[in-house]
């Protein structure tokens, strides 16, 4: 147990002049040579800590720009809605004589072909519509 006591002191003490060197302390006692080695070894980790750092980055502006279309989707989709929804007050809004004439051949479709694009398929896309919905206006029978 001494043995390998002893064994595990010194490699103890090894690892903490390794760091005090990485972290630039108690470098007085290296030589020419070992201040060279050190200093490659630092830069090699610097050079894959950029590394990583910049595949990070990439991949971040990558998911803000699907992120970015998808709203730009989830918008159009919103766009057209709301202007479905304003063609139906409209048409809510035509005299009886009038809304007869129209009613046949009022036939509303929401589409949004833009929400099936392979970012929508690939990605959480809030726009859910059904590729088509077909809505006809049915008056309200009755007194309000």
């Amino acid at each position: 147990y001494q043995q390998e006591s002893a064994k595990l002191r010194q490699q103890i003490q090894m690892l903490q002049n390794s760091n005090r060197h990485l972290m630039g302390d108690a470098l007085s006692t290296l030589t020419m040579k070992e201040l060279k080695q050190l200093e490659n070894r630092l830069e090699r980790g610097i050079t894959r800590i950029r590394s990583k750092k910049h595949e990070m980055l990439l991949a971040e502006i990558e998911y803000f720009q699907k992120r970015v279309i998808d709203l730009e989707n989830e918008n159009l989709c919103l766009r057209t809605k709301i202007i479905d929804v304003e063609r139906i007050q409209q048409v809510n809004m035509v005299s009886r004589p009038e809304l007869n004439v129209i009613q046949d051949h009022l036939t509303f479709k929401i589409n949004c072909v833009i929400c099936s694009r392979a970012f929508s398929a690939s990605t959480n896309s809030l726009c859910r519509t059904k590729p088509t919905t077909t809505m006809r206006y049915q008056p309200i029978t009755g007194s309000i």
